[in-house]
């Protein structure tokens, strides 16, 4: 037994988990404890993030000034917090490598990320995640994810000054794997699950319950509303709240008895908007299948801002011929009175990176 797995029977074990999800729209903030069998969701924090806040030159005292008010609003001051980056700024490669030793494989990674990543290694961080469990195989598959190092170490003064410490640099797409499959609520199928961002989109295949394919596309939930702005000539925050309020995707049949003008048109616009970002959904689950060896996506789950928006599921599912469904999230969450309380789809990742201390995954 190694020493570490020895000790853990004998310390206190830590349940609470507080989770940092910082996006261009919003930064979302997950509270987490996952004492019981089922991970009970304390609390779910959201304020909106300053636009061009995350801008590699945005001024650092802002950065700093936005991070400390919310920390103190939130009441996370002094506490650690997981978080991970935002957008494409992680390098992520799947690998299949012989079984080896912690030591051994570590050195391997070193070897394999030099020749398969067209960064120069002493600009990176590297972290890698055996993807597959104990057995008989004689290989496994291997997760390598690459960030420049200069970003990592920005991050862990930006939170350190705003007063929080970050226990761990997690990857957003095993967040998005441990909310939506990694509970074992979906079974052994081969499923997508879809992360619908402001300016990102993270797609990621689960097979068997194993991640075994993610993707981020540099474009989200923005390119609607900047479709919208244009279609009735207003000012992008405008047309983001008028997009919440009243943006609804038209079925054929709805769409077949419409007499209002008014729908006929935010039901073109939104069409419109989603055009590209259904393109991009559809290519990375067309490669997927490619390279699928017969195994194709089954169904897809989506979640982020953009899910939200009426008749987007049954718009996507019939523009993608997959079944599609909104992420049922495999926690507690209760309301004041005691009662089971639904949670906002773009919290899926900040969830997802508070589950990393459930015992399902330790």
């Amino acid at each position: 037994m190694k020493r570490g797995n020895f000790l853990k029977k004998f310390l206190p074990q830590k349940t609470d988990y507080i989770a940092v999800d910082v996006g261009t729209r919003q930064t979302k903030i997950a509270h987490v404890n996952s004492a019981g069998e089922t991970p009970m969701v304390i609390s779910l924090e959201s304020v909106n993030t300053p636009e061009g806040m995350f801008r590699s030159d945005a001024p650092e005292d802002q950065l700093n000034r936005f991070l400390t008010e919310t920390f103190e609003e939130n009441g996370i001051k002094g506490k650690e917090v997981i978080v991970c980056m935002t957008g494409d700024r992680v390098i992520t490669r799947y690998v299949l490598m012989p079984r080896l030793t912690d030591k051994e494989l570590a050195k391997a990674i070193q070897v394999e990320a030099a020749n398969s990543i067209p960064v120069p290694m002493s600009n990176l961080s590297l972290r890698h995640v055996r993807l597959d469990g104990e057995g008989e195989q004689q290989t496994q598959r291997i997760m390598i994810a690459a960030a420049p190092t200069d970003v990592v170490l920005k991050y862990y003064d930006l939170f350190s000054r705003a007063g929080t410490r970050i226990s761990v640099m997690d990857h957003a797409p095993l967040a998005l794997w441990r909310v939506c499959f990694g509970m074992g609520e979906m079974g052994m199928e081969t499923a997508a699950a879809i992360d619908i961002g402001a300016s990102y989109t993270n797609i990621i295949v689960s097979r068997d319950q194993r991640l075994v394919f993610s993707r981020t596309l540099p474009v989200g939930g923005d390119i609607i509303t900047r479709s919208m702005a244009e279609t009735y000539s207003m000012e992008f925050d405008e047309a983001q709240k008028y997009k919440e309020e009243r943006a609804k995707i038209l079925t054929s049949e709805e769409a077949a008895m419409a007499f209002n003008p008014e729908d006929m048109q935010i039901d073109f616009s939104l069409r419109d908007g989603l055009s590209e970002l259904t393109r991009e959904i559809r290519r990375s689950i067309e490669y997927f299948n490619s390279q699928s060896g017969g195994n194709p996506v089954q169904r897809l789950i989506f979640s982020g801002g953009t899910a939200k928006l009426k008749g987007f599921i049954d718009f996507i599912a019939d523009a993608l011929e997959v079944p599609a469904g909104l992420l049922k999230f495999p926690v507690i969450h209760l309301d004041g009175q005691g009662q089971d309380a639904p949670i906002d789809p773009s919290y899926a990742v900040a969830v997802g990176l508070a589950l990393r201390g459930a015992r399902q995954f330790q």
